[in-house]
């Protein structure tokens, strides 16, 4: 592979703060050519679409003419070489992930590719296990902690262990209950979840809104780097440009930890808080900046208190640096207020709250002059699953007691064995950790041999039963949808309450990886599919898999994607939860565990 001599390595990105215009000759002398070349998918178009309006050329035919092959990701360069039948590249020719475009508009300037190359080294079994030479002692703190503070009602031993063996006894998690000695990542799965509390943390500056719903978890930038759901084809985000930045994040390497030093706590949350402001009002280049910022200091092992410190980090403009000086003298609310609009921000999430409103129509009300609920109900445009929404807002928002959930729990279970008594419901989300409270009802039918297509026919039948007794009340959503969710509101007869009822079909062999997803909470679904990230693999919702081989398949063409089996995305495991916990060499937590690490 010839060195890369195009454009200049930048050790920093245009602030965000500081553009007032784009350089729309930033590729002026560049030609690229994609690998595959083929622009069936609308990332691409767009990515296409991006280079043309910076001046770039982007040609259907490899010639000695072009400057810039970009491969998508997972792809190597022997992959790019075969697919151009050349033995060895051009001089002037850098091959390079199609990633970096984006990247370089968002610094507004060429980066050095050697930044973006291609690597040939591909995973192809679990990493060694390491020994751990001594007790974890952030571990063992954090285990202390949560036996202090669990609540005598939030544990309901029973019902866990009855839920726990129904998957067990089926034999896919007894045979890994050996002693193991486990690595530093455990410790990594602590820190992980660590940082994202701090992040989490920053929504209280604005709102006390949560949601722990095992269907619904948010997807911040973070979440949707590995999200399966990304991936299929029935994803609900149509935002092309947030595809292509999602992507980008993907490629990165070097995912920090955790805040090395604590007294940079305060300025990962608010430099967090912003990056998420961005992204809700649609800015997402300042998003990426701020985002940039924070990944920076929290790598920092002394603490950043100046604009010059700052300003000397990977990723921090000047504007940016001045705002980190200031909220390390203690002026977050300062830097928060000069550029958030609190009130305008609690309306987007309150209409966001609404069944069937995501970031981009809640904004459009806002931007139309809605303000409240009562503004919402008088338009005329809303969608039948939104009116339903509105109908029962008021109820849906409410937490559901566990011994009520508990009774909805055992009327579907009992209503299912009425139908095929083989076939298992499981309870997941807060009740299956054993909290007392819940957001609504999230159960996975499943059964070790059945295929998704028998599964989803089942529930059909089950969902025609509930409806025909009383007990659905509203259907929300396609219950024929292979791969989705059924939604709906369903109320007992002994109950005055209407709940949110969601029931997701799972293979047998995809149990595994759907009971970590699916069971929560959500700090601890992102820092173990972040440990999982680090180790080279991507944790979905249907198994662990090489991340090399899993993003190479599904950016495949749709009939080279008919053709491979699981293995050829890189499956590693998926039915046994116990043994995706030990590839990734963390220490299998209980479901009760999970809500405190």
């Amino acid at each position: 592979m010839p060195s890369d001599t195009v454009g200049t390595k930048a050790s920093k990105p245009i602030d965000c703060d500081d553009v007032h215009s784009n350089d729309h000759q930033l590729f002026s002398e560049s030609t690229f050519f994609f690998v595959p070349n083929s622009f069936k998918d609308k990332r691409k178009r767009t990515l296409k679409d991006r280079i043309q309006q910076y001046g770039g050329k982007v040609t259907n035919k490899f010639s000695d003419q072009v400057n810039y092959v970009l491969a998508a990701p997972g792809r190597t360069v022997a992959d790019v070489l075969e697919y151009l039948d050349i033995r060895e590249p051009p001089g002037n020719l850098s091959i390079i992930s199609e990633t970096w475009p984006p990247e370089c508009i968002s610094y507004g300037k060429l980066l050095n590719t050697n930044d973006f190359r291609l690597s040939d080294k591909t995973i192809t079994s679990p990493p060694t296990k390491r020994k751990q030479s001594e007790p974890d002692a952030e571990l063992l703190s954090s285990q202390k902690k949560q036996h202090k503070t669990q609540k005598a009602e939030k544990v309901d031993s029973m019902d866990s262990t009855i839920e726990t063996q129904s998957t067990d006894t089926k034999g896919s998690d007894t045979q890994y209950s050996g002693e193991h000695n486990f690595s530093q990542n455990d410790n990594s799965l602590l820190q992980f979840s660590r940082l994202d509390s701090l992040q989490r943390h920053a929504r209280e500056y604005l709102s006390d809104a949560d949601s722990d719903s095992g269907f619904s978890y948010d997807s911040d930038s973070s979440e949707a780097i590995l999200d399966n759901e990304f991936y299929q084809s029935n994803n609900k985000n149509k935002d092309v440009k947030r595809r292509i930045w999602i992507e980008s994040f993907l490629e990165l390497e070097n995912v920090p930890d955790h805040v090395n030093h604590p007294a940079n706590d305060e300025t990962v949350v608010v430099l967090s808080l912003l990056e998420r402001y961005y992204q809700s009002i649609g800015d997402r280049w300042r998003a990426l900046a701020y985002h940039r910022a924070s990944t920076s200091v929290a790598a920092q092992t002394v603490p950043i208190t100046s604009a010059k410190q700052a300003k000397e980090l990977d990723g921090v403009g000047q504007k940016i640096a001045e705002k980190i000086e200031n909220i390390a003298n203690h002026q977050s609310e300062k830097v928060i207020g000069s550029i958030i609009d609190k009130d305008k921000m609690e309306v987007l999430e309150l209409f966001q709250k609404i069944h069937g409103v995501g970031p981009s129509i809640a904004m459009k009300w806002y931007n139309e002059g809605c303000r409240t609920l009562d503004d919402i109900k008088q338009r005329s445009d809303l969608s039948a699953a939104q009116q339903v929404g509105i109908r029962y807002f008021d109820e849906l928002v409410l937490r559901i007691p566990r011994a009520e959930v508990k009774n909805h729990y055992a009327f579907i279970k009992g209503e299912a064995a009425k139908l095929d008594a083989s076939i298992d419901a499981l309870c997941m989300g807060s009740y299956r950790r054993g909290e007392s409270t819940s957001g609504d009802i999230d159960i996975i039918l499943t059964k070790d041999g059945m295929s998704l297509e028998d599964l989803q026919a089942f529930r059909s039948e089950l969902v025609t039963r509930l409806h025909t007794c009383g007990y659905i009340i509203e259907i929300l959503s396609d219950p024929e949808h292979t791969r989705g969710t059924f939604m709906s509101i369903v109320r007992l007869k002994s109950c005055k309450h209407y709940r949110r009822l969601d029931i997701l079909c799972v293979p047998g062999e995809n149990i595994g990886a759907a009971l970590i997803y699916y069971t929560g909470n959500i700090m601890f679904q992102r820092a173990i599919k972040m440990v999982a990230l680090k180790m080279g693999y991507i944790l979905t919702t249907d198994g662990l898999y090489d991340r090399k081989k899993y993003v190479t398949a599904k950016h495949a063409s749709r009939q080279e994607r008919s053709q491979y089996s699981k293995e050829d995305y890189g499956l590693i495991e998926s039915k046994s939860e116990k043994k995706i916990f030990e590839i990734l060499d963390i220490r299998y937590r209980e479901p009760s565990e999970r809500s405190n690490l």
